[in-house]
């Protein structure tokens, strides 16, 4: 996760172990931007601005370009 521009964790409801999502946190410490779905304990836990609503394509592609020109301006490229 480190390597990464950013982690998608793309479950649209919370079963078994994914209900508290360590790769999430995993991220967090790593400094990865996430995308998850704002569902259940990720809500509960994460930021508002990792989270989008669950098979939303658009808010998706939206996050996504955001967090991507976030890292662009930080100059950590």
């Amino acid at each position: 996760l480190k390597r990464s521009w950013f982690y998608i964790y793309p479950f649209i409801e919370a079963r078994g172990t994914m209900a508290f999502p360590l790769s999430l946190y995993e991220a967090e410490q790593c400094g990865t931007p996430f995308i998850a779905c704002d569902i259940s304990s990720n809500s509960e836990f994460f930021d508002k601005k990792h989270l989008i609503e669950p098979n939303n394509a658009e808010q998706l592609y939206d996050r996504i370009k955001y967090f991507i020109n976030e890292r662009e301006n930080s100059g950590h490229i």
